[in-house]
């Protein structure tokens, strides 16, 4: 059974390895309830209210900053020679609005 605890653990699981956005890490936890459906395994009701206070936690406790998260993604992406259209799509697919990034693409 996939429960809140068990979720949670997944969640510092796969942010001890991977920095992620909270758009990004909701995905991943939402892929890991499909897993959970698709072996018949018992899945909470309230699934998706565990999976914002697994977000809203993790925020609080630092693990997850969007703004960290994405000043790196442009970093990363401009030292890769991406051009700004790129990055914008790129930014866009991991949940980001124009507005949210507009400032670090024009520095």
């Amino acid at each position: 059974m996939l429960n809140p605890k068990r979720l949670y653990n997944i969640a510092l699981f796969y942010l001890k390895r991977y920095d992620s956005s909270s758009f990004n890490l909701r995905k991943v936890l939402k892929r890991r309830v499909l897993k959970e459906q698709i072996k018949n395994n018992e899945i909470p009701e309230n699934i998706n209210e565990i999976i914002e206070d697994i977000i809203k936690k993790v925020i609080s406790l630092g693990y997850v900053n969007d703004k960290r998260f994405l000043e790196n993604e442009v970093r990363r992406l401009m030292s890769k020679g991406k051009s700004r259209s790129y990055i914008e799509q790129k930014l866009m697919l991991n949940g980001y609005k124009s507005d949210d990034f507009k400032e670090f693409l024009n520095e």
